[in-house]
This record gives structure tokens, sequence and C-alpha cells, in this order.
């Protein structure tokens, strides 16, 4: 899947707000809409990333909703998000 990714607000060394859109592959709505919010806070001498994403436009039935939103907030995660390893990695 591809799609245009475009940086619409940043604060260095706190937050990157990214807005991806014009989605192109199997299964992609081209009006479909992402917005990836990064936000890194030292917290106790460590730093904290927190990453949310808000999807517009996706097709998924509304009834599953609920439900993926709790398993995106509860869930164990499936693989490591390397820009959250390295921004929390001590130097």
């Amino acid at each position: 899947m591809q799609c245009l990714s475009v940086a619409v607000r940043i604060e260095e060394g706190h937050l990157l707000e990214l807005r991806h859109s014009d989605f192109v592959g199997t299964g992609a709505r081209a009006d479909m809409e992402v917005i990836e919010r990064i936000v890194m806070e030292e917290e106790n001498h460590h730093s904290v990333v927190t990453k949310n994403m808000i999807i517009k436009k996706h097709d998924i039935p509304w009834v599953l909703a609920p439900l993926i939103w709790f398993v995106s907030h509860f869930g164990k995660p499936v693989g490591e998000d390397k820009l959250k390893l390295m921004c929390e990695s001590s130097p």
C-alpha cells in the first residue's frame, strides 16, 4: 500500500503529526485519510513516546469499531515500533 504523507505539525523534540492520504493498493480507499500523531515527553528522566492514529473513511463496519478500539488500546503489540524504540532508548 502506498500513500502521500505530509508533516502537518512539528514541535522539535516533542511532536510530529503526519497526514496520510491518496492511498493506492489492494483494499485501500483513495479517499481514506489517516492522521498519525507522535508525542515524546520526559517522565522520570526517561523519554516516553505515545503514538495515536485517527483513520477517516476506512470502510470498517461500525459494529467492529469498538472492538478495534479496545484491541488497539489494550491488546499486546504485534511488533516493535522502531521510531518509539529509538526515541525512548538511552544515548
